[in-house]
């Protein structure tokens, strides 16, 4: 049996001026050191993992995995990682579209550095709705990658995923496309109602839009709706929901997303081993006075 594929990095190249980047200029002014250590976290984690794109799908998660690293006195809060993700990606560090309609971080950059690294590789697959890179850009690094046979295989010549057109300008083309799979995500959240709970995650998820002026995606209803299932109500929820509002977050989904996570843990019952609960004072001095009595019988025998 074949051994599978390798996929990631086991190093990249690091300009010596990266984090002179203009681009990290306000970022630095806001979050201090964290930003640009942070983000060198992120592409440590692209490149070992994926190579060229790191999932964000579960946001949560992927703030505690970046505080693995950040560990310390001066550790931050998950939601300052969330924000600054979130800042990241405005700033023009990781590309917008990608990050918004396919939940991952990734950009031109980070993709040259890979298709650039795994260019002597002989099985290389990549998912083309991710893929940033044209079939000249891919040329002018190197020719001789399967990355580029893939599409040049399949006479591709521009890359597209059909929802979200993917180039360096503001064309009308990608505004509609954008639009048209917004579309498809709101119909798809609001397909869910033929499920149990999908009138309170109906409900939740236009209190979401009433406070953060834009519906959710079809990750957050399922979340919403597992939370449900799991004894949370509906007005709990729509009230941390409110709470999160206040706080004004970047990245509202995965913010809110967190809060709920935390407060089902305070509220989830914890298990008690029934053998192992200690004795309360009355108890223990009964079983005291019944061993005694107990001994007293036998003597008596």
């Amino acid at each position: 049996m074949g051994r599978k594929p390798k996929t990631g990095l086991d190093y990249f190249m690091c300009d010596v001026g990266w984090m002179m980047d203009s681009k990290f200029r306000r970022i630095k002014q806001k979050y201090g050191y964290l930003a640009p250590y942070t983000y060198q976290i992120i592409l440590t984690m692209i490149y070992k993992d994926k190579g060229y794109y790191l999932d964000t799908s579960n946001m949560e998660d992927l703030s505690f995995d970046i505080l693995e690293y950040l560990q310390g006195k001066y550790m931050p809060k998950a939601e300052t990682v969330i924000d600054m993700i979130a800042d990241f990606v405005a700033c023009g560090l990781f590309s917008r579209d990608l990050y918004e309609t396919e939940h991952i971080l990734t950009s031109r950059r980070i993709q040259e550095e890979y298709y650039n690294s795994t260019s002597k590789r002989r099985a290389v697959t990549v998912n083309k709705r991710y893929w940033l890179l044209s079939v000249e850009d891919m040329k002018g690094i190197s020719s001789r990658s399967s990355i580029l046979s893939i599409f040049i295989s399949d006479g591709i010549n521009d890359i597209s995923d059909g929802i979200n057109k993917i180039n360096d300008g503001k064309s009308t083309q990608r505004r509609e496309d954008k639009s048209r799979s917004e579309e498809i995500r709101e119909d798809q959240i609001r397909g869910r109602e033929e499920h149990a709970c999908a009138p309170a995650v109906a409900a939740v998820c236009l209190h979401f839009q009433k406070v953060f002026s834009h519906y959710p995606t079809t990750g957050f209803a399922s979340e919403i709706e597992r939370y449900l299932q799991a004894g949370m109500t509906e007005n709990s929820i729509k009230n941390d929901i409110s709470k999160a509002a206040l706080k004004k977050p970047k990245a509202p989904i995965p913010y809110v997303l967190g809060m709920l996570r935390s407060a089902y843990q305070r509220q989830k019952p914890v298990y008690v081993d029934p053998d192992n609960i200690p004795l309360a004072d009355w108890e223990k001095d009964w079983q005291e006075e019944y061993q005694a009595m107990c001994r007293k019988m036998e003597k008596s025998k």
